[in-house]
């Protein structure tokens, strides 16, 4: 969402003439900003769990149930020649 923060950072910083090192010090704070993020995070496999219970417990009234969510399936994006 904010990538183009850093890069604003480090260009506003090296246009007012400030040293290149730290310049590019400013943008570990971004890095350990996403690294705090990263690990806040839960795990792939509880939030699927999770999506699926909510799916088993959504109210018929309100319409069609969605069906549940399935583990995506990976597939390699070309094919390799024969």
């Amino acid at each position: 969402i904010l990538v183009w923060l850093p890069p604003l950072v480090f260009t506003a910083l090296n246009e007012a003439n400030v040293s290149i090192r730290i310049s590019m010090l400013s943008l570990l704070i971004f890095w350990f900003i996403s690294v705090i993020c990263l690990q806040t995070m839960g795990q792939y496999e509880n939030a699927l769990r999770q999506a699926n219970e909510a799916v088993e417990d959504a109210s018929p009234a309100v319409g069609n149930t969605p069906e549940p969510v399935e583990e995506p399936k990976l597939e390699p994006s070309f094919k390799a020649p024969s």
